[in-house]
């Protein structure tokens, strides 16, 4: 590949025609991008079928306008093309291992779904709603409003724990403690309907309350599900906040029954 092939190949024209070809699939990719979002906010699970399709057209368009720019526009020799081929993988061998590490990542969360847009899940120490699956990195908004961009293979490596797999409703852990003297049948009661007349709660589930013997106290999971996975840290607020507003009747009925020890950690 000598000086004069490259004068032929490298000229003002050709990269003025490779700039509008890549602004034109940038357009595309971010109308693609918009479709995807329509879609997901107004079809809900149906939505998760343009999510895809979104990622693959994205795919495709990028891989047409390689294929312009290098064929088409440039249109290199075949010495060329395993000359510069040769080059591209050395340069991907010591440059590109990480972005290729997550493409590949990305086109496996693609096809085998272990999350969607609307989730709220667990990734190592991020912890919030997916907004976003891209072929090389995950979009959280965390609790805070904060935007964390996760490599989609952390979420290979690390493994993502889902609150709602998919789904708009949400299952939420609430844990009590109570002295070991605790009416355990009163404590049930008191912690059923506390979720029940939540207004965030869901009845489509079933609540299911659960009692552990622990070394200085007694254990209550709490596990219902709210309608909105959203709405996860209301609803056990607000269960917390009934219960606990509740069992405070029932002081001096029972001596030795304190309301509730511990912090609340679900």
């Amino acid at each position: 590949m000598d000086g004069k092939f490259l004068l032929d190949i490298l000229t003002v024209s050709n990269f003025a025609y490779s700039a509008v070809a890549l602004v034109v699939a940038s357009i595309l990719a971010k109308f693609v991008g918009l479709l995807r979002d329509y879609a997901a906010e107004h079809w809900g699970r149906r939505g998760h079928f343009w999510e895809k399709t979104a990622v693959l057209a994205k795919f495709f368009i990028y891989a047409v306008t390689l294929y312009i720019i290098v064929v088409v526009i440039f249109s290199p020799s075949r010495e060329a093309v395993l000359a510069m081929a040769g080059g591209t993988a050395v340069a991907i061998g010591f440059g590109a291992k990480n972005f290729l590490e997550n493409i590949i990542a990305g086109i496996i969360l693609l096809f085998e779904r272990p999350i969607y847009v609307g989730d709220r899940i667990k990734v190592g120490h991020y912890y919030g709603d997916v907004v976003g699956i891209n072929l090389r990195s995950t979009r959280l908004k965390t609790l805070e409003d904060s935007f964390i961009t996760v490599p989609n293979s952390t979420m290979i490596r690390e493994g993502v724990r889902s609150e709602n797999a998919g789904k708009v409703p949400a299952m939420v852990v609430i844990d009590f403690y109570f002295h070991h003297k605790v009416d355990l049948e009163l404590a049930r009661k008191v912690l059923w309907e506390a979720t029940v007349t939540s207004k965030y709660f869901y009845p489509g589930e079933r609540v299911v309350i659960l009692v552990e013997e622990e070394r200085w106290l007694t254990h209550f999971s709490v596990k219902a599900y709210t309608a909105d996975v959203r709405r996860g840290q209301q609803f056990r607020a607000d269960v917390t906040t009934n219960a606990k507003k509740e069992l405070q009747n029932y002081q001096g009925i029972y001596p030795d029954y304190p309301v509730l020890w511990g912090d609340n950690n679900g």
